[in-house]
């Protein structure tokens, strides 16, 4: 074993690779969900998204964990908190990986010039997301790697790999080749002996996730995964584009994954370590599940022990040369993003979905911005004080719903809600990774603002009672662990199997008499949609029945009360016939509340016996801009000649 590299040299380039983060650092939309999570936990609303159901929202339960223990500690300040955190840890993590390279040569030339070249490595070292974290925990599985041996070692790496499981679930491929060869020579007794603190770590979550979630999958990979329905080559291919991508615009890092790849085939010093054989591992992967939208990101974690492998490979003069190389590569592209200052939006270019999100949301969320807004929980709580029930918003961006607070409920169509999740995509063959989009059912969302089951497909609705128990009944109750027991067991497969095949795509008409709708009387201006008994108006449109036609009486204008907006035509029919057609031009404010729309009617069309109300999408492939998204709900209805 070779002697460490002398501390002061780690520690001056460990504080450049810290400044160079520090200097650009931001935060994500993605991480807004962490902090979500991060505020109900420690106001004691459990470990909750939404504080109405517990719902694993997140794929990185430790880092939440860490954040809110420091979210303690430090009184509640997060934004700044969570930059601090991930500059740390990053630092912890460069200053680790320079303390065991081969050499001093290695350590200049390969982990400091790697790192400050690479501008996944640099931009994740905050973002707010679990990935300093990762580089932490697999720089100290690294150290154990070449510092320990036997069941010691055994022990720890096992240790350290349940706590990156625990940071993000898909690092285990990476460690898996290494942590396999750690067994080696071991009786099965001192492996047992060995794995078991680790294993203890991994199966108390899991066991805490069955009882507290219902499930050891997370909401987001039942999106991303479990009911996401995009053909396997589409998503391969979509990874080649990632790889592409990141080759092209952080050349630096798939430089040294790829020569760190070579390095663990071809040069015998590293032959037997298997390190490379898990970075090979983890960038199939991530081919395989089609990469993500945020450029370079799911290749970090490769990167960090690609940097380490290269760095115990590597005699000096080869390191120099490879620290001049991968110098030239870090400016190709351009300057890295720590000498270049904060970028703008208008720098964010988005190549088959996949793009630079720093480049997005740095001028509202990078800490040097001098546009700067400093998010904080519940600061629009006041838009929604006083209220029994939390307010339902429908939002693009689930990361704003941090300032929402506690009292809106959100429901985001992409990951986060442990319904729509499970459901296929609207489109598959419209989708951005990382973003599958589902159809929000008929009568969901005022199943949600009411708290009474209002889905109108019979199956769904069944579904939905069943899910309801599992997200809101108190935890230990006889009827919830039944019903656990049969979603377990595949016993509600069917029923959502039934709605899929029948009731979900193409999108069903509601339909209900204008004496039905007359029901929302207690409705009036300034109502907003989740406190009245309304419908609110999905993909498929709503028709009204009239019930006075046998007295044919004329009617000259239709008066919708409505809550939030959109854009459509009011179709009048006779018998199926079309007689005449209206626009129907509604501009939704926020929060919103209830407004009477006149609508006069044709003259051709005054029998009418039926008003079709159908709404316009928006084009495929166009990404909302707005965090909130409008919802049109009928309240109420009056006919006057």
């Amino acid at each position: 074993m070779q002697n460490p590299v002398a501390w002061p040299v780690c520690a001056l380039l460990a504080a450049l690779v810290g400044g160079a983060v520090l200097a650009s650092a931001w935060l994500c939309d993605d991480a807004l969900v962490t902090l979500r999570h991060v505020e109900n936990l420690v106001a004691g609303d459990g470990f909750r998204w939404n504080v109405l159901d517990r719902a694993q929202t997140a794929a990185h339960p430790l880092w939440i964990l860490l954040l809110a223990a420091v979210h303690a500690l430090r009184g509640g300040e997060l934004y700044f908190t969570t930059i601090g955190v991930g500059v740390a840890l990053t630092t912890v993590a460069v200053f680790t990986l320079t303390r065991r390279a081969g050499s001093v040569a290695a350590a200049v030339g390969v982990v400091g010039v790697a790192a400050l070249g690479s501008r996944a490595f640099v931009e994740f070292g905050t973002g707010g997301l679990e990935n300093p974290l990762v580089y932490a925990l697999l720089a100290l599985y690294l150290r154990d790697w070449i510092a320990l041996a036997g069941s010691r070692r055994l022990r720890r790496l096992v240790l350290t790999g349940a706590l990156l499981g625990l940071a993000r679930q898909d690092v285990g491929l990476l460690i898996l080749p290494s942590t396999l060869a750690a067994m080696a020579g071991l009786g099965m007794r001192a492996i047992l002996r060995a794995i078991w603190p680790g294993a203890a770590i991994v199966g108390a979550w899991c066991a805490f996730a069955l009882v507290y979630f219902g499930t050891i999958v997370p909401t987001p990979a039942f999106g991303k995964v479990v009911a996401a329905d995009v053909e396997r080559t589409e998503l391969i291919a979509q990874g080649l584009r990632y790889f592409g991508y990141s080759l092209l615009h952080d050349p630096v890092t798939i430089a040294v994954i790829a020569a760190a790849i070579v390095a663990g085939c071809f040069r015998p010093a590293v032959a037997k370590s298997t390190l490379a054989l898990g970075v090979l591992l983890q960038v199939l992967y991530v081919v395989a599940v089609g990469g993500d939208f945020m450029a370079g990101r799911f290749f970090t974690a490769a990167f960090v022990v690609a940097v380490f492998t290269l760095a115990r490979a590597l005699p000096g003069r080869a390191a120099w040369l490879a620290a001049a190389l991968l110098a030239i590569a870090a400016v190709l592209p351009g300057l890295p993003p720590w000498a270049r200052g904060t970028p703008t939006q208008a720098d964010y270019r988005i190549d088959h979905g996949i793009g630079n999100e720093r480049a997005y949301y740095a001028a509202m969320l990078g800490l040097w911005s001098p546009t700067r807004i400093v998010p904080r929980h519940g600061l629009h709580g006041a838009l929604f004080a006083g209220r029994s029930r939390p307010a339902v918003v429908l939002m693009t961006t689930a990361g704003a719903g941090l300032v929402a607070g506690p009292n809106v409920h959100v429901v985001e169509p992409y990951l986060c809600d442990p319904l729509l999740a499970r459901l296929p995509l609207e489109d598959p063959h419209d989708w951005r990774i990382g973003h599958f989009k589902r159809r929000i059912p008929e009568g969901y969302l005022e199943t949600l603002a009411t708290g009474s089951n209002r889905i109108r497909d019979a199956a769904l609705a069944e579904y939905w009672d069943a899910l309801e128990v599992v997200l809101r009944a108190p935890l230990f109750a006889a009827e919830r662990w039944r019903v656990l027991w049969r979603f377990w067991t595949g016993g509600y497969d069917p029923l959502l199997a039934r709605y899929i095949a029948s009731g979900y795509m193409p999108p069903p008409r509601i339909e209900l008499s204008l004496a039905e709708l007359a029901a929302t009387a207690g409705a009036s201006i300034g109502t907003l949609w989740y406190d009245a008994d309304c419908v609110v108006v999905r993909e498929g449109g709503v028709r009204l029945r009239r019930g006075d036609v046998a007295a044919a009486r004329p009617v000259g204008t239709v008066r919708l009360l409505i809550d939030g907006g959109g854009a459509g035509t009011l179709t009048f029919r006779r018998g199926g016939e079309v007689l005449g057609e209206v626009e129907l031009a509604v501009t939704a404010g926020f929060p919103g509340g209830a407004r009477w729309f006149p609508f006069a009617v044709p003259a051709a069309a005054r029998e009418f016996d039926a008003i079709d109300l159908t709404l316009r999408c928006a084009e495929p492939g166009i990404e909302p801009k707005l965090y909130t998204l409008p919802v049109l709900a009928l309240l109420g209805v009056e006919l006057s000649e």
